[in-house]
């Protein structure tokens, strides 16, 4: 059960790319994605995969319409992608739908679930625009609670702190290959990609960036809102307040993303929160970017494991000029940093994680 295209955020990207590499995998007999409602209802994809459009999002109803449409299909085993917000903007709905999993799990089937804010327990609410209180405490706590009721839990975070015994480690998928990077001068731009919300702390960047002053420099800003927080592109935008040089483009497509990212050679990731890995990240490794990201245990965690990058503390605007100018100044630096989240990039291809959660399926259904 996952968001899927032609949506965009709630994780249907990373949903697309694993499936597309699942239908891969030759011991898969089907792949049944029960996905969010969308014209046509069913869409047959690659060799095995059928594409149920199920749910509709903010619907607390489709709860039912997904376990009907599991018992009809019986499948060997569920897998959910999910956050938080998966299935929309109201809380009692995404509620709700974790308590499939539970549920499935007493009907019998095998359940596993990335969950991709696993260990946010401790997670600053506000960042994320929910508030502070104690109903929103005992919210988080119990929807981690649910998540944990399946037989197996996927974490892209390595190093998960209080990690129950159910959870295994998966890295999240990077594309193999570096695109065509010979469209533009060298460091002709400062990258941001992803999608927008103000944990993403862009307004940092944009604010680092006008004290740069450098009039042949680009900051190119993908204008891609989070469906919970629509209001931040436009406050981004006054920010820039006609500033010619920084650049807002339309949510980037797949096919789209060499031509995107050969604008620059230096792609910046100034988060202020971050649960979960960052899948930008991932997709800036894979064409060989330099980066440059908010010291956050995510990011260190990333590095520690080959990616490249400088860090700075996170709003410290700064601490993020002093960063950019020496990239900016040291082709040689940017170099290096490249070559580093190319090769951590390959190490962790879609294809390489598809299989990874073959293996997980398989222990799933070996489990007594």
């Amino acid at each position: 059960m996952s968001s899927y295209p032609p949506s965009r955020a709630r994780l249907s990207e990373y949903g697309y790319q694993l499936v597309r590499e699942l239908d891969t995998v030759k011991e898969i007999d089907d792949i049944f994605v029960l996905a969010n409602r969308n014209s046509p209802r069913i869409e047959k994809v690659g060799e095995r995969t059928t594409v149920l459009r199920t749910w509709k999002s903010d619907n607390p109803f489709s709860f039912f319409s997904l376990i009907f449409k599991m018992l009809k299909l019986r499948p060997d085993v569920v897998h959910f992608n999910v956050h938080f917000f998966s299935m929309g903007n109201l809380r009692i709905t995404n509620f709700i739908a974790l308590w499939l999993i539970p549920i499935l799990r007493i009907l019998g089937f095998r359940v596993v679930t990335t969950f991709h804010h696993l260990g946010s327990n401790n997670l600053d609410l506000e960042e994320f625009g929910i508030r502070k209180s104690l109903f929103n405490q005992l919210g988080l706590i119990l929807s981690n609670f649910l998540v944990t009721r399946s037989d197996m839990v996927v974490s892209h975070i390595k190093d998960l702190r209080n990690k129950p015994k159910n959870v295994v480690y998966v890295p999240h998928g990077s594309p193999g290959g570096k695109g065509d990077c010979n469209a533009f001068d060298c460091n002709s731009a400062v990258l941001f990609f992803g999608v927008l919300g103000p944990y993403k702390g862009v307004e940092y960047l944009i604010e680092a960036f006008k004290r740069i002053g450098d009039p042949s420099l680009k900051l190119v800003i993908t204008n891609s809102p989070h469906p919970r927080f629509l209001g931040y592109s436009r406050r981004l935008r006054r920010m820039a307040n006609g500033n010619g040089n920084i650049v807002f483009v339309d949510y980037v497509p797949e096919a789209e993303l060499p031509s995107f990212f050969s604008q620059g050679d230096v792609v910046v990731f100034p988060y202020t929160s971050c649960v979960g890995t960052s899948g930008a990240f991932h997709t800036a490794a894979g064409f060989g970017k330099a980066t440059v990201m908010a010291d956050l245990p995510v990011f260190r965690e990333l590095i520690e494991q080959g990616a490249g990058g400088l860090v700075f503390p996170p709003r410290d605007v700064e601490a993020l000029v002093g960063c950019l100018r020496m990239l900016l100044s040291n082709p040689s630096l940017i170099k290096k940093i490249e070559d580093e989240n190319l090769r951590f990039a390959r190490s962790r291809t879609w294809n390489e994680v598809a299989r990874r959660y073959f293996e997980v399926y398989t222990k799933c259904l070996k489990k007594a």
